[in-house]
């Protein structure tokens, strides 16, 4: 008889939740944003959306902005970790060096 593997969740210790992720795309004027749930090795988004700040605002302001709507984001989707992507630049140096 060929060995069997566990299931998910029988894989993780008692009471352990599902691995949530929650990724952040960085924008000056728009930040991408999704909740990934792990699986049994694959990711399921689970949730994703743009958050869009106000683009006649100064750049303090609109970072206010984001932060206020990231920890939103965070308190309802509860994720178990996060991940920020690295900026580039591209025509906009500025703007890179800024994020």
């Amino acid at each position: 008889m060929a060995p069997t593997q566990a299931s998910d969740a029988a894989r993780r210790p008692c009471g352990a939740a599902a691995r949530r992720v929650l990724g952040i795309d960085p924008g000056s004027l728009r930040t991408g944003w999704a909740l990934l749930r792990d699986a049994g090795g694959r990711p399921i988004v689970e949730d994703c959306g743009v958050i869009r700040l106000p683009r006649g605002a100064g750049f303090a302001e609109r970072l206010g902005v984001l932060a206020g709507r990231v920890r939103e984001l965070t308190a309802r989707l509860e994720p178990s970790h996060a991940s920020v992507e690295a900026p580039f630049h591209g025509a906009n140096s500025r703007a890179a060096l800024q994020l």
